[in-house]
């Protein structure tokens, strides 16, 4: 609102009409034709029920465009189709899940790896060695026991030919027994 104005100014400028006067002549003719005109609608509607009757006996019935054989008809059972369509695919599904799953878990199980070949290498080489071991034990027996039985007596003294003898005679045994034992 513009400043210096109030409420009460503003009603007291909205503009007021003249009233024009109607004869009472044409309102009484007004009235009678606004009462009339529901029977007027109904005697319009009856008349075109009458007419289009009539065109409807003249002319010949019209052929369908499409015969009632060639129509679409909904199947009768088609909720249960769609039910058993959906579990059919479901139990497809999971089915080619189960078997990727397979086809997976023994891929990874059934194909040597390299570890365990490593393994079986490591297990290898552990049982020559303790083989190696054993083996050196039973030389070092044997040796121990050549020795036992070349030692000199208080009697009789050993010549060097008899130390240069069991020295070969040593080596050959020791040659033997580790080209057979090396894997």
């Amino acid at each position: 609102m513009p400043k210096g104005q109030s409420k009460k100014t503003t009603h007291k400028k909205i503009a007021h009409t003249k009233k024009t006067s109607i004869p009472t002549s044409v309102q009484r003719d007004i009235t009678e034709a606004v009462n009339s005109l529901p029977s007027l609608l109904i005697d319009q509607n009856t008349i075109n029920s009458i007419q289009s009757k009539q065109t409807e006996d003249t002319q010949p019935p019209r052929p369908s465009m499409i015969p009632p054989s060639h129509t679409y008809q909904p199947p009768q059972h088609s909720g249960v189709l769609l039910v058993v369509g959906v579990a059919l695919l479901m139990v497809t599904i999971l089915g080619l899940w189960a078997w990727n799953m397979k086809s997976m878990v023994n891929s990874v199980f059934a194909a040597p790896s390299a570890e365990k070949q490593i393994l079986s290498n490591v297990g290898d080489d552990f049982s020559d060695i303790i083989n190696y071991i054993e083996e050196q034990d039973t030389l070092s027996a044997k040796l121990d026991e050549l020795q036992a039985q070349t030692s000199p007596s208080p009697a009789t003294t050993t010549t060097s030919t008899q130390q240069t003898h069991l020295k070969a005679a040593l080596s050959t045994l020791l040659y033997s027994t580790t080209t057979t034992s090396t894997p």
